[in-house]
């Protein structure tokens, strides 16, 4: 009687699905990324390149030439009664210039996220802190940057 609950447990878990599919995965990309001029803070604009070039279709006929144009800014958040810091923000801040094979301008757009970070008391937490939300932050706006480009050749 166990081993048929078990077995019909096992069944319906192996047949059945939620329908979860990734939002990135669904925005298909139809362009292919030949190449990517960088300028301003390399320490986020490599990360940015390397997603855009992971999102980029190698049997795509439109090639296109991106100009990125990065900044990088960590600000005071909050402080508290005593005057510490207590939080930091950053915000990362992404021209592009689309161009096209001849390597006419077809777009131009700013790209802007936020965020904010906890100062913990270590100095290694806070650094940590601060490295996660960067790559959170490369994540989003890598992925805005992708919908970008794919709307415009939908």
């Amino acid at each position: 009687m166990i081993k048929k609950i078990v077995l019909s447990i096992l069944i319906i878990c192996i047949f059945s699905s939620c329908g979860y599919s990734r939002l990135d995965k669904l925005i298909s990309s139809n362009y292919k990324v030949s190449e990517i001029n960088i300028s301003g803070d390399k320490n986020i604009a490599y990360p940015i390149k390397n997603e855009l070039k992971l999102f980029s279709d190698a049997e795509s006929n439109n090639n296109i030439y991106l100009d990125l144009i990065v900044n990088l800014q960590k600000n005071i958040s909050e402080k508290n009664e005593k005057n510490q810091i207590t939080k930091y923000s950053l915000e990362i801040n992404v021209a592009i210039v689309l161009k096209d094979q001849s390597r006419n301008t077809l777009a131009k757009e700013n790209f802007k996220i936020k965020d904010n970070y906890k100062v913990e008391d270590n100095s290694i937490n806070t650094q940590n802190n601060q490295k996660k939300l960067k790559e959170r932050l490369i994540k989003k706006i890598s992925n805005q940057i992708n919908i970008f480009i794919s709307q415009y050749y939908n």
